[in-house]
């Protein structure tokens, strides 16, 4: 328990950290800069944690005991995806909090408040989503942050590309997101379970399935 409390606090004052980084090196004259920028620069947190906590394991190589000794494989899943996003949600608390706090600004609207937690926190969602899958297959903390910082490179990039798999939708189309959100959700569940059915399969079967590929490509 307190070893996993250090653990979470650890990443959350890493968390805390960017926040600050991202609130004091960019220009915000409005609220929406901030949401925009939030919705930007905050899911990096997500990618780095999510591969921390998802290749924690094999950090001190012990994958294969974990696989074999873990019998409810889904429900240890489950509750580290929860931990993962539970963690995130309290950046994004954090963050406001900073933003109210050191700029002493408030939200003009309501609503805004509404659109910064929306879209903050399906954008954490949709990056967590995609690095746990990206984790699961490559199986190398190096190897998933190098994919994974070129795959939000290219939409900081593309930042005001209409796609469905634009985790920054609020920043391209702001009058009409709220589609593509719910199904960035659903993708996210989806890449969660392929997730997990690539986990259950073990540690090392990426590993044994390209060999056995590359092993027939080779007799063909």
């Amino acid at each position: 328990m307190i070893k996993s409390l250090k653990f979470n606090g650890k990443y959350i004052i890493m968390g805390l950290c960017l926040s600050v980084i991202v609130l004091l090196s960019m220009y915000k004259s409005t609220t929406l800069d901030f949401i925009n920028e939030s919705i930007m620069y905050l899911p990096l947190f997500a990618i780095i944690f999510s591969i921390y906590m998802n290749l924690e394991l094999y950090e001190y190589r012990m994958e294969e005991l974990y696989f074999v000794s873990n019998i409810l494989k889904w429900r240890t899943f489950v509750i580290r995806i929860i931990n993962v996003i539970a963690i995130e949600l309290t950046i994004i608390i954090l963050n406001v909090i900073l933003y109210v706090t050191l700029f002493d600004i408030g939200f003009d609207y309501k609503f805004e408040i509404g659109i910064y937690f929306v879209t903050t926190i399906v954008s954490f969602i949709f990056f967590t989503g995609v690095t746990t899958l990206v984790c699961e297959i490559i199986k190398k903390k190096s190897g998933s942050l190098c994919i994974m910082s070129l795959f939000w490179i290219y939409w900081i990039i593309n930042v005001t590309n209409d796609s469905i798999l634009n985790p920054f939708i609020f920043v391209a189309v702001p009058s009409n997101y709220e589609g593509t959100i719910i199904m960035q959700l659903i993708i996210s569940c989806v890449l969660f379970i392929l997730s997990f059915l690539i986990e259950r399969r073990g540690p090392l079967w990426p590993e044994i399935s390209l060999k056995r590929y590359f092993s027939r490509t080779k007799q063909e």
